[in-house]
């Protein structure tokens, strides 16, 4: 029972962090670009589909380099 609380712990703090990562994400879009909350997140999330990678991958770019990844 100890095991399991400590995983979903362990689980919903992941969980937090990746929220938080995206909300930063969302906010250097909206202020490079000059765009709402809903389509940064759009862009983001059109950006992970189309590159087959996890959002928070991208929130992670976007986060540490301003900028969207290329799309190489």
């Amino acid at each position: 029972m100890a095991i399991a609380q400590a995983r979903h712990r362990e689980s919903m703090a992941n969980a937090v962090e990746a929220r938080k990562l995206v909300g930063q994400a969302v906010g250097i879009l909206m202020q490079r670009f000059d765009i709402s909350a809903d389509l940064a997140f759009h862009v983001l999330s059109r950006h992970s589909q189309h590159s087959n990678t996890k959002l928070r991958q991208i929130a992670e770019y976007v986060v540490q380099h301003r900028r969207l990844p290329s799309a190489d």
